[in-house]
This record gives C-alpha cells, sequence and structure tokens, in this order.
C-alpha cells in the first residue's frame, strides 16, 4: 500500500528515497499521487517541511533471458551531487583554495571558476566550507536545509548565502530582514521595498542558482 511521508528537515527526495530503498527518486516524484506537489515544488530536492510525499507501492521489473547462461544485473543509483560557487567580494567567481568537509569526505581543490561539484552520498548532512583567502573560515554547510523561496526561512537563507546578514532561518529579526533585503534590491535593480515580492523571489533564485 502506498503510504505518506511528511518533510522535515533535511529531507530532500534522494534522501526519502534512500530511505524507503528507491534507487531513483524520479520513480516517486513522477507518480501521479505526487501531481499537486511537483506542481508547487520545481525542485524535488528543496521541499518545505510539511509537504506530503507519496511513496509509492514497488513494482517489479523483470528480464527475459535464456536459461544457458549466467548474467550479472546492476542497479546504477542517480548520483546526487553538492554544487557551490564561491564568489569574491567583488561578486566575481573566486580563484583559490578550497577546503571541505562533508560528513565522512574531506580535502582540498583548486577552483579555478569559483565552482565547486562533489558527488555526495543521498544520506549524508552536514559539512562545512573553508576559503583562506577570503577569510570564510569553517562555515557550516547543510545539505537539504534549504527551504523553497516562497517561504521566509528560505529567502532568508538565500541572502546568507549571497553574503547578506538577513539573520537566523529559523527565526529573523524582522528589522534586519528588511534590511538585507532591501541591499539585495538595491544591488540589483529593483524596487527597494523591503518586500520579497515575486520579482524579488525570481532574482533571488536565479543568482542563488537555486
Amino acid at each position: 500500500m502506498p503510504r505518506n511521508h511528511t518533510v522535515a528537515q533535511p529531507d530532500h527526495l534522494a534522501r526519502i528515497a534512500e530511505k524507503y530503498h528507491f534507487f531513483d527518486y524520479t520513480i516517486i516524484w513522477d507518480d501521479g499521487a505526487n501531481a499537486d506537489l511537483k506542481s508547487n515544488r520545481d525542485n524535488p530536492n528543496i521541499l518545505n517541511p510539511g509537504d506530503v510525499v507519496v511513496i509509492p507501492d514497488k513494482t517489479p521489473k523483470t528480464e527475459t533471458r535464456p536459461t544457458s547462461r549466467t548474467y550479472t544485473f546492476k542497479v546504477k543509483p542517480q548520483p546526487l551531487q553538492i554544487r557551490l560557487q564561491i564568489l569574491d567580494y567583488d561578486g566575481e567567481p573566486a580563484v583559490c583554495e578550497f577546503k571541505f568537509k562533508i560528513e565522512a569526505d574531506s580535502g582540498t581543490v583548486n577552483l579555478t571558476d569559483g565552482k565547486f561539484r562533489k558527488p555526495i552520498q543521498r544520506a549524508w548532512e552536514n559539512g562545512s566550507i573553508r576559503v583562506d583567502k577570503l577569510n570564510i573560515l569553517d562555515v557550516p554547510m547543510k545539505v537539504g536545509w534549504l527551504d523553497p523561496v516562497e517561504f521566509q526561512s528560505g529567502q532568508v537563507a538565500r541572502l546568507n548565502n549571497l553574503g547578506y546578514n538577513a539573520g537566523v532561518v529559523e527565526k529573523p529579526d524582522p528589522l534586519q530582514f528588511r534590511s538585507a533585503l532591501e541591499e539585495f534590491q538595491c544591488d540589483n535593480g529593483l524596487d527597494i521595498t523591503g518586500v520579497c515580492d515575486a520579482d524579488t523571489q525570481a532574482k533571488l533564485k536565479a543568482i542563488h542558482l537555486c
């Protein structure tokens, strides 16, 4: 029987698929029972706490082969990749040495275009980054904690990630949030209203890349 999964941080669809032993998260996402959720969330890995994901029944897959030989079947799970873009103080892609730690994986890479990409395990959620050149020291990185931009928590998180001090994600100070929002609107040629309207949300998503 299908079951309901209520989203809680740090859930994202790849993590949910891992929990219910689905190698391909699109089997869940494309199920008709999730059509309404899919129409409201354009990114399956950015869900909001309280969203309900219907976990469908598994359907066995069959393959027909002659019995005269031995066959090996391999299941290749979809990889989950973390992507970051590091900008310098002028807003340009940073060329720098970048140190990371994500759960049991860590290392140092040289960024030539300011972009960091790395496959990670679908169940991982904690990490940190460090860029000595930019004085970015041991910044916590939480996988799966970004809420949709339609919600204030998602707006605060994106502003913080872009270098605007919008406050604590869970409970931001209204004046601090408004100040950060006005600064973002000023920097990006938007009407300075201090309100995160549809145009501001769209610009936040475009610059934040999700």
